[in-house]
């Protein structure tokens, strides 16, 4: 009887095998693929070169993980299983709440809420001296600056948070911000706190299966928005609600429910704003694919023109705002110091500059200063490691330095220092903003320090499936006569929390005259 039992068991386990490899190769699964809110990952390319001999293994089983056989259909059966029957989250990417709510954990959302967030007195100030700088050198060239904030869905609907995501600090990083910005009263802001706060109350503003709010949330942060400008600018006469004929409908399940596999069995609301009378804006440039920029014109000559840099969160505000400029351009972009701003200015030729960054985005612009940070190498220890103990952790790699990938790389002055890799915090799978590359010589002698800038790696967030690693890329430009010959470590060092964090990256840089 047990043999029997066993025997059967065994047969089980190879059809089940068999099955997964025969759709994994002839692809008989009647399920397509989920739309995940992701590129799937595809599959890697193997060559003789040693580096990707090396990454090979963890992309293949990136690819795998993404097609192996009669996936699709396991990703539903996931779903109905963990959400419907157990009422847990199938994503790690995603928190269930209470009735039907969903919320994001990617890019620090829990983190921001749970006020584990935050930012010490030297970074609130160089971030406040940035945005200054912007709002001067506008104002110069008679331009209007408005910073715009829209608040993350936690931020507005915490109520429906599960009990255990609890706040660790009454304050959030993005009340440090605000508030600094507002003590010296350094660049006109608008927080969409308050507004959407009190108008939850009256109606539904963010979808419950998506991270954004619906149109109802952006027509109120739309007239948020405008107060300041139709001050600057009376011949504006923005949108009452009474402008427009509003209904609720049903549609399809936000970008939430395709992380969590259940897109196919959740819908969620959106109100419809149709205007009572046609709207004469028109779109004059077209964005060939999503993100590119686009503008919108109106043949009226009384109104200013705008350029916007903007977010998600800007996309559905747009039907609104192109109605009350000459022209504006909305360009998916955070305004740092890689922006042309001075070309774009000259090109476009804008009345005001709106810089719109929703909440989970703001600590990842904070070393976006305007003013040029000095990215040179010096002995001098910088702030935010003054005085703190620096501990190791987090994940590190140098993928070049003067495009040479060497365990050694010999370096004269006039070579320069050139470096591009990748950085992350692991534990909670985030990505500090601030980064230091440290040269700390074989001898334990004088170590020196540089300021690294952030770029986007696409390929992290597909390689570790982790969206918020998208962010995770490093790179620093700049002299290396400033250190002194001989053979240094070279480390990453990252701002974690207010705390240093170091990495050796298992590189070595050889300073030669």
């Amino acid at each position: 009887m047990r043999f029997s039992t066993y025997f059967v068991l065994t047969i089980i386990f190879v059809i089940v095998i068999l099955c997964s490899v025969v759709d994994f190769l002839f692809k008989v699964d009647p399920y397509p693929h989920l739309n995940e809110n992701r590129a799937l990952n595809s599959l890697p390319k193997i060559s003789l070169n040693l580096e990707t001999i090396k990454d090979f293994p963890r992309l293949y089983q990136s690819y795998f993980n993404d097609h192996f056989g009669f996936r699709n259909a396991l990703v539903r059966i996931n779903f109905l299983l963990k959400y419907k029957l157990l009422n847990v989250s199938p994503s790690s990417q995603v928190v269930i709440g209470k009735e039907g709510w969903f919320f994001y954990k990617g890019d620090g959302s829990i983190e921001d809420y749970r006020g584990i967030t935050h930012f010490d007195e030297d970074v609130l100030n160089k971030w406040a001296r940035s945005y200054e700088m912007k709002r001067q050198w506008l104002e110069k060239q008679g331009i209007k600056y408005l910073l715009v904030l829209p608040p993350n869905k936690e931020s507005i609907y915490s109520e429906y948070l599960p009990r255990h995501i609890n706040k660790v600090r009454v304050k959030t990083g993005l009340d440090d911000l605000v508030d600094r910005l507002k003590k010296d009263k350094v660049v006109d802001l608008v927080d969409l706190r308050p507004a959407l706060l009190k108008e939850k109350h009256n109606n539904l503003l963010y979808h419950k299966t998506d991270t954004h709010w619906n149109n109802y949330g952006a027509f109120v942060a739309y007239r948020e928005i405008m107060k300041p400008v139709s001050e600057w600018y009376p011949q504006i006469h923005p949108f009452e609600l009474t402008d427009f004929v509003v209904s609720k409908t049903k549609v399809a399940a936000g970008d939430l429910s395709k992380f969590v596999g259940g897109e196919e069995f959740l819908d969620d609301e959106e109100f419809i704003f149709k205007p009572k009378s046609a709207f004469l804006a028109y779109k004059s440039e077209v964005d060939k694919v999503y993100r590119d920029p686009f503008a919108w014109s109106k043949n009226d000559d009384r109104l200013p023109r705008a350029l916007m840099f903007i977010d998600s969160f800007s996309e559905n505000m747009v039907q609104f705002l192109s109605e009350d400029f000459k022209y504006i351009r909305y360009d998916y972009q955070a305004w740092g110091e890689n922006t042309p701003i001075a070309e774009m200015i000259q090109k476009y030729k804008p009345d005001i500059v709106v810089e719109e960054i929703v909440e989970r985005f703001v600590k990842n612009s904070k070393s976006d200063y305007f003013d040029n940070v000095d990215h040179s190498f010096s002995a001098k220890l910088p702030p935010a490691l003054a005085g703190k103990s620096i501990i190791s952790g987090g994940k590190v790699a140098v993928d070049t330095l003067n495009e040479n990938n060497l365990g050694v790389i010999n370096v004269k002055t006039k070579d320069g220092f050139d470096i591009n890799g990748w950085a992350f915090w692991d534990s909670t799978k985030s990505v500090p903003a601030t980064l230091f590359i440290e040269l700390a010589p074989a001898n334990k002698g004088v170590k020196f320090y540089a300021v690294a800038t952030r770029c986007e790696r696409e390929d992290l967030a597909r390689g570790f499936n982790v969206p918020a690693y998208k962010n995770a890329g490093f790179k620093l430009k700049t002299g290396i006569d400033s250190v002194p010959p001989g053979e240094y470590q070279i480390n990453v060092i990252q701002i974690v929390d207010g705390n240093p964090v170091l990495a050796a990256s298992g590189k070595k840089v050889n300073r030669i005259n």
